[in-house]
Parts: structure tokens; C-alpha cells; sequence
């Protein structure tokens, strides 16, 4: 475990803590088994999901659970001890190239691990090489919010080897179990609400009048632990929630993502003899499934009605999202490697089957219509804050003057390339999306060309957004009553 991890953790309900106070509270498992773990801070992240022109888009909420900093350091002990049990049972049946989530799968020739970028564009040239081909892209419905407790404990139990072999039921080590019990049977504080409570966070009026909630304590200030063991009684254990269902683990704890590979371990193992014995592939990450098979051996809904039979007897709980679903017909156009599409299960959709944020078409491979719309929205959004801000702080200032002082700069260089665009640049440390528009060409090569051209007038996509964000912020500025 790393020091930044210790040191550089979010606020949370205990102190930050050393490398060797850390160590020292896993160096002994009875430690483990009478410790009290505190309730996750729980963060909501929001979105708005893409949506076609025309189309009002959806707002989107997911809960972002994490562990106070001693909890997340024996998560992350135990998904340490967990990890090479788990990777040796995939080794053992062939799934080290089919589970892609929340793993490091090294690059040919020692070059790092592989990224959502390369499963793309392995599966993508899995489906050319193929040829005539079904693909079905699936998503399974409320991943970890529905994992069965029994299945997680039970799985758990099979990786360390079935430990009591006189018992013929799941009964795990006292520390392994304590792990077990923390992660299933949770609890949690809505981290806005624990703010509001100590005051941390509460209503404030800007220079320009405008009534806002904000933070009460400068970022510099802002305490490492946000209360004492006596606040922590006496003013926050009345909104602590606790998970009421026998399924269910938090999103966001260090252990989560490795429970959640560990629960499909049989779904993984069954779909993918079935998918190869047809001459087909099986991916899975995280909760996206991906099949290619060749046409001719099963049909694509046959195909499908199978996935669904096998996540039912393996994999309790769990259901296909049906409105997720994808399903297309690869075919060859020709003598080269190009290929049609056919989208099978509904008449709209996209060009293509759209995996980990790219698409393909058949004969080209771009960004997601999603993952472009995301980054407008992202720059949007920053967009709107340094205007308002630009505009709180100069009440004086007329609209030329705040379009004249905008950092326009700041806000190209938070999303994009500080320079045009150049294949011959290979520098990309001050880079941030343009970095993944760069290394997403290099890796997918002739195929990724394109993704170029759906990103290239970002620049005045920015400058454009501030300026409308300049506008409103002023006119909303002017509309306010005055303060005496």
C-alpha cells in the first residue's frame, strides 16, 4: 500500500494515519476479527446520459460508497490476499483473456497493462477476423447493488481453499469473515448531510447577491478528520443508514470491484465453453458482456436466451438490462477484412456495436456518441463555473470586459490539446482527454483515423460554451436586487 494512499485520502470520519500504524493493524488477524469498522461516507455522482437529437436526455444518480481510512487499508489487506487465489483460479479455467475489469493483464513485450482501449480494439478485430459473425453487446442490470451475500461468502470460502473441511457449508476464518460482514452488512452516511450537520457546508450569499450552498472552511483548512469520536455520537449516528438486504455490496470500496469479479466466477467459466465451443469469444468487464460468434452455429436469439438461462443458475439476483441490448450482423463486403453491420434487435441504434467507449462500424472505429456528448457536457460544466465565478468576483466589470478577461486558455487546456494536433508530437504529459484521443489512435491504428475528425473542433466548442456561460452569469447578475 502505497503512502499516497494513506496520506492523501479523502476527509473522513477517523485520523489519517501512517504506513506503519497501518501495518501494524493488519500484522495480526485477531486484530481484524474484533475490529470496529465506521459507516462509508456515501457521494452521489451524477450524470446526464446520452440521449438522441431531439430526445430529453435522463439524469442519472449513482452512490459512490467509501471506507474511513483503517477500513480501506484492511479492505485493500484482503484483496491483496485474495487477488492471486482469484487470478490463479481464472488461469485455471481459461479466463485470464476474458474477465477484463479491475485486473492487470499485461501488454506483449512488458510494456504495462492493457486499458479499455486495447480490449476494444481486440475485440473489434476479433469480429474481422471472424468475419460473418453475430456480436451481442449486454449489460447486466444494477451490478453490485444486487450481488447475493450467500454467493459472495460462499465463493469467498471456495478461493481460500474450504477452509473447515469437516462442515460441508461456507464458514469463513474469524478475520476473513469480519471482512465479509463489513462489506455486506454496511452502513453509511450521506457525506452532504454529515457536512451540513457539522457545519462544514452551508448557505452562503456571493458579492453579487446570489444565495448558495458552499463550503464554510477554505480547501487549505479543510479537516483531514471531519469530527471527533464525541461528534461522531453525539451529532451524527442519528442519519447513519444501514443496508437492510441479504445482496448488495458498496461501489467504491477497495475490495468491491474484486467480490464482484469473484461472483460471476462460474457465469464466466460456463458462457465462455459455450461461446468457444461454437468458435466464438467471450469478454466480460465489469458488468458489459460482449459475445462474437460465428453465424451458422446458433442463432442470435437462441445466443441470448442461453446468456440469460447461465446468469440465472450461476449467478443469483443478476438480469440483463433489456434496453442495453445490442445485437448485431457482422458480414464481409468483398475481398478485404471490411464488413456491413446489421443492427438485429431493434430497428434505431447506432452504426455499429459501441464497447468500452468506442464503436465500430465495420470498417471504422470511433468514440461512442456517449463518450464525445460526455466531454461537451464536462467542458460545459467547467465552462459555467469559472464564468460564474469570473463573475461573482467583478461586479463591475461590463459583459466585454468579462469575455476579455476569460482564461480561455485554462478551460482548452483542462480537456484538450494545448497545441493543434500533430502525429509527430509525442510528448503528452500536459495533455488530458486529447492524451486518451492520441493513445486511442496509436493503439487502434488505421481503424481509430477517424476518431480525429469527431473531436477536432473542440476549441470552439469551449470558447463558445464560456461565452454563453459569460452572458448568462451576467444577465443573472444584473436581474438580482442590489445589496445596500
Amino acid at each position: 500500500m502505497s503512502d499516497i494512499f494513506i496520506r492523501n485520502y479523502p476527509p473522513h470520519l477517523d485520523a489519517p494515519l501512517t504506513k506503519v500504524e497501518a501495518k501494524s493493524i493488519v500484522s495480526n488477524p485477531d486484530n481484524i476479527s474484533c475490529h470496529p469498522f465506521f459507516p462509508f461516507l456515501q457521494r452521489n455522482q451524477h450524470w446526464t446520459k446520452y440521449a438522441d437529437k431531439g430526445k430529453k436526455p435522463d439524469k442519472k444518480t449513482r452512490p459512490i460508497r467509501y471506507a474511513a481510512r483503517r477500513d480501506a487499508y484492511i479492505f485493500a489487506h484482503y484483496r491483496k490476499i485474495l487477488l492471486p487465489l482469484y487470478e490463479r483460479e481464472l488461469q485455471n479455467l481459461g479466463l485470464n483473456e476474458c474477465v477484463l475489469a479491475y485486473r492487470r493483464i499485461p501488454q506483449a513485450k512488458g510494456r504495462g497493462g492493457k486499458c479499455n482501449i486495447h480490449f476494444a480494439d481486440q475485440a473489434f478485430s476479433k469480429i474481422r477476423e471472424i468475419g460473418n459473425c453475430y456480436v451481442l453487446a449486454l449489460d447486466i442490470s444494477q451490478f453490485f447493488e444486487n450481488l447475493d451475500h450467500n454467493q459472495i461468502k460462499t465463493n469467498w470460502w471456495r478461493l481460500l481453499g474450504k477452509p473447515e473441511p469437516k462442515r460441508n457449508i461456507a464458514i469463513l476464518p474469524d478475520d476473513h469473515f469480519q471482512v465479509f460482514r463489513a462489506v455486506t452488512n454496511y452502513s453509511f452516511i450521506d457525506r452532504d448531510k454529515a457536512y451540513k450537520t457539522l457545519g462544514l457546508i452551508g448557505e452562503q450569499q456571493s458579492a453579487s447577491g446570489l444565495k448558495m450552498i458552499k463550503y464554510t472552511v477554505n480547501r487549505k483548512d479543510f479537516p483531514k478528520q471531519i469530527c471527533t469520536p464525541n461528534e461522531f455520537r453525539e451529532k451524527l449516528v442519528d442519519i447513519i443508514e444501514h443496508n437492510p438486504n441479504p445482496f448488495g455490496i458498496p461501489q467504491g470500496s477497495p475490495i468491491s470491484d474484486l467480490l464482484a469479479n469473484l461472483y460471476m466466477i462460474d457465469f464466466d467459466a460456463e458462457m465462455n465453453r459455450l461461446i468457444r465451443s461454437d468458435g466464438g469469444t467471450y469478454y466480460r468487464y465489469s458488468d458489459d458482456i460482449l459475445i462474437i460468434t460465428p453465424m451458422g452455429k446458433k442463432s442470435w436469439n437462441d445466443i441470448l436466451s442461453l446468456t440469460e438461462s447461465v446468469l440465472e443458475k450461476t449467478a443469483p439476483r443478476l438480469m440483463l438490462k433489456a434496453g442495453k441490448t445490442q445485437v448485431y450482423q457482422y458480414t464481409t463486403s468483398g475481398s478485404g477484412p471490411d464488413q456491413d453491420n446489421k443492427k438485429l434487435n431493434v430497428t434505431k441504434g447506432a452504426d455499429g456495436v459501441e464497447y468500452l467507449g468506442f464503436r465500430y462500424d465495420g470498417k471504422k472505429i470511433y468514440l461512442r456518441n456517449s463518450t464525445v456528448s460526455g466531454i461537451q457536457r464536462k467542458i460545459t460544466g467547467v465552462a459555467n463555473r469559472m464564468a460564474r465565478s469570473l463573475v461573482e468576483n467583478n461586479p463591475t466589470m461590463s459583459l466585454q470586459q468579462l469575455n476579455e478577461s476569460f482564461k480561455y486558455d485554462v478551460l482548452i487546456a483542462k480537456f484538450g490539446r494545448v497545441r493543434d494536433f500533430d502525429n509527430s508530437i509525442t510528448k503528452y504529459k500536459s495533455w488530458t482527454f486529447w492524451t486518451y484521443i492520441k493513445r486511442s489512435i496509436n493503439i487502434l491504428g488505421d481503424l481509430g483515423s477517424s476518431i480525429v475528425r469527431q473531436v477536432g473542433n473542440y476549441k470552439s466548442f469551449a470558447r463558445n460554451k464560456a461565452k454563453e456561460a459569460i452572458e448568462y452569469s451576467y444577465n443573472r447578475r444584473k436581474r438580482m436586487p442590489q445589496m445596500p
